[in-house]
């Protein structure tokens, strides 16, 4: 009970990524394993996500893609961050297949209950659900099985009008 409250409180009154932080702890606290482990074990693992991990600066991670940029004459080579400080904020990798993995099994009932895939994907400040932005596509405000698109962050990139609901194509 003190979790569900407290976490409550806490997304009320935050929208950025650190705000994933102290979730990543209390998790660790609660569970008495690192967030690496927990991931694994209850999300990696059972949905088959042989490609996903909690990112090391040091692992060898094979076929792993560097990170780009915007500079003024494109792009660029993204500066060094060291995967430890964004933590449960943004500490993992994957590929585009486990992405597939982790839809299918999120809206498919293998990680959530019903009940609780509602909760989380019904917005409660503005279009801010629990750790998703929930936005409404051709004027319907539909689940997000249908029309609704969900995303964690509000970037837009130039070349991707429809991803972020300007119209047109990459």
């Amino acid at each position: 009970m003190w979790l569900s409250t407290t976490w409550r409180r806490f997304r009320s009154k935050t929208r950025a990524d650190s705000g994933y932080v102290p979730p990543g702890y209390l998790l660790e606290k609660a569970g008495g394993e690192s967030y690496e482990e927990f991931v694994q074990e209850n999300i990696f693992g059972p949905l088959g996500m042989k490609d996903s991990g909690y990112d090391s600066n040091s692992a060898i991670v094979p076929r792993r893609a560097t990170g780009y940029a915007p500079g003024k004459d494109g792009p660029l080579n993204a500066g060094f961050v060291h995967m430890t400080i964004p933590f449960a904020a943004g500490g993992l990798y994957s590929t585009t297949e486990d992405l597939l993995r982790w839809e299918r099994g999120l809206f498919g009932g293998k990680l959530l209950s019903e009940a609780s895939l509602a909760r989380m994907t019904t917005p409660f400040k503005n279009d801010y659900a629990s750790g998703v932005s929930v936005h409404t596509l051709s004027g319907h405000n539909v689940r997000p099985q249908s029309s609704t698109a969900l995303s964690h962050s509000d970037l837009c990139f130039p070349g991707w009008r429809q991803a972020c609901g300007t119209g047109g194509g990459p």
